[in-house]
């Protein structure tokens, strides 16, 4: 494969990546591959051309990773309205609270002055972190 197969397979793969990422930027990702001469309405899977082998990737990393711990849709447990991306699906309390201290080797929410004079104690936001399947990892050393 050359070097020019491989940024083809790459932009293609790139392609369903970011639309899976960030969709409402289509339009954009669109732009990125009419602007190097590729069609981003070329359907192939054909893994004799760069295009179909970038597709396959694409569309596998896209597969795996929306549905890999990290509740990238907001779909975790089968919801399909009012969908909350990312949000924590673990019903995590933190051990410590902004006001008291019971296990100083855990995390603490601080509280934040807010501009305004008002006060804010942090959330953890992403707790179900812990549950993310590694893409190439099997267990980390």
């Amino acid at each position: 494969m050359t070097n020019r197969n491989i940024n083809i397979a790459c932009f293609y793969a790139s392609y369903h990546v970011l639309n899976s990422l960030l969709p409402n930027r289509n339009e954009d990702w669109r732009n990125m591959l009419v602007h190097v001469g590729l069609d981003p309405d070329n359907p192939s899977t054909n893994t004799e051309t760069p295009e179909g082998i970038g597709n396959l990737a694409g569309e596998g990393v896209v597969a795996f990773r929306e549905h890999d711990g990290t509740n990238q849709l907001g779909d975790y447990w089968g919801r399909t309205y009012n969908l909350e991306p990312y949000a924590d699906y673990t019903s995590f309390k933190p051990v410590n609270t902004a006001y008291r201290l019971r296990h100083p080797s855990k995390w603490q929410p601080r509280i934040i002055a807010m501009a305004n004079g008002a006060f804010h104690v942090q959330q953890f936001v992403t707790p179900q972190y812990r549950y993310v399947q590694t893409l190439l990892l099997r267990r980390p050393q």
